[in-house]
């Protein structure tokens, strides 16, 4: 229950040094304000926790402090919950940061506005293990360059993504480098995100060479992104070192907004085989193009948008309604469209039984 006001210091530094760890701290409801450091290299942070082992940071408040509410080194078994952070100083900087590895690690019911960045999440060294980001409030990040996004995560190894809603962001809603384990990009909402045409709302880079054992994107919300080129939801990979993803599922999302020409709601490059991949049930005013290697096997099913699947998979997929079998695009066995103007003694709908551009059409299920 303390206060820091118009200190020249960091707000408040647990330090456990050289190759010794310190276990349980809690930091409750204290208040920073106005931290600055007066040197131009060295910023202040409200909050700095380093090598320790079992920490609560809970129920504080942080306004015009030039860094960070909450900085983590090192530092593993953390819950950060119900703080309320604004108006850092220093251009471009961020509200949470985490570095140097660490694991089990809880960011939830945080508050955070008018932030050079989100939340920075990175280890260069060991990966960070189980992190979980649940209920939090990103509003407006004011950055413009380096990373000005919602969340920034590199190098995790199993990741929970949930509840969160990320406004404004003028790069990437949530920016994610996975390197192994899994991840659950669940029931966010990511709107108002009008900055770089280029980026997307939530991307997803998978590290070089690796195996990830499940990716889950189910019932985000991304609205308002204008002339995206890149996918709003974008999985990305390096096509020299290519990943496998054993199992990955993209459903019930909404994927709104979009004016490139060139658009796409859900997006995927060459650089990956998903052993195991369905794409469901989402809605999307731009197309989903999904290119893979030749071992990937893909179901799309009941998507609405414009839907492209490119080679290299094997799928049955549901086309958007139609009043007759299509006669432009390429198309694969299995592939079906059902007719918006369904009559008695009719069909309901035409399906692929030779691949091609546009293939082989046949009517199928007799309306009786």
């Amino acid at each position: 229950d303390s206060t820091f006001i118009n200190s020249n210091l960091e707000g408040c530094f647990l330090y456990a040094g050289g190759s010794t760890r310190t276990a349980n701290a809690s930091i409750t409801g204290c208040t920073f304000k106005s931290l600055y450091s007066g040197d131009a290299t060295v910023n202040a942070n409200a909050m700095v926790t380093s090598s320790y082992d079992g920490v609560i940071i809970s129920n504080n408040y942080g306004d015009d402090c030039e860094r960070n509410l909450i900085k983590l080194e090192v530092c593993n078994h953390v819950i950060i919950d119900s703080n309320l952070y604004s108006n850092n100083r220093i251009a471009d900087f961020n509200a949470m940061q985490t570095q140097g590895g660490g694991e089990n690690l809880t960011f939830s019911n945080n508050i955070i506005r008018n932030v050079g960045s989100g939340f920075l999440i990175s280890s260069t060294t060991t990966s960070i293990k189980n992190v979980v980001i649940d209920g939090n409030i990103i509003d407006n990040i004011t950055g413009t360059t380096g990373t000005p996004d919602g969340l920034i995560i590199d190098n995790v190894d199993g990741i929970t993504i949930t509840n969160n809603t990320i406004r404004n962001p003028y790069r990437y809603g949530i920016y994610l480098t996975l390197g192994s384990g899994n991840a659950v990009i669940s029931s966010n909402r990511i709107i108002d995100t009008t900055g770089i045409a280029t980026n997307s709302a939530i991307f997803i880079s998978l590290k070089d060479s690796t195996t990830i054992q499940a990716i889950s994107i189910n019932g985000n919300i991304c609205t308002n992104r204008q002339g995206v080129s890149n996918g709003i939801i974008n999985i990305s990979g390096n096509p020299a070192a290519v990943s496998t993803v054993r199992s990955f599922e993209c459903k019930n999302n909404a994927m709104m907004g979009v004016t490139a020409t060139n658009n796409r709601g859900f997006r995927s490059t060459s650089a990956q085989v998903f052993s195991a991949a369905l794409i469901c049930d989402n809605i999307s005013d731009a197309n989903y193009e999904m290119t893979t290697s030749g071992a990937s096997v893909v179901v799309a099913r009941n998507n609405i948008g414009t839907v492209v699947i490119l080679p290299g998979n094997t799928l049955c997929r549901s086309l958007p309604n139609a009043t007759a079998a299509p006669v432009t695009g390429a198309y694969r066995v299995g592939d079906v469209v059902y007719t918006d103007t369904p009559v008695s003694a009719g069909y309901i709908g035409f399906v692929c039984t030779v691949a091609g551009s546009p293939g082989t059409w046949n009517s199928f299920g007799l309306i009786s």
